[in-house]
């Protein structure tokens, strides 16, 4: 394997990337969105 191809797979298996956690995964910040809504307005956004 090439040394790009390593790099490649190192930055797939990267902690933060498959990070599962509530505040990985926002669930909370998703509800009070609408199906038409945007997430720039909302605090979780901003906050970031």
């Amino acid at each position: 394997m090439g040394r790009e191809t390593l790099q490649q797979i190192q930055g797939h298996m990267d902690p933060p990337i498959c990070a599962t956690g509530p505040d990985e995964t926002a669930l909370d910040a998703v509800k009070p969105v609408s199906i038409y809504g945007h997430f720039f307005g909302i605090q979780y956004t901003q906050d970031r």
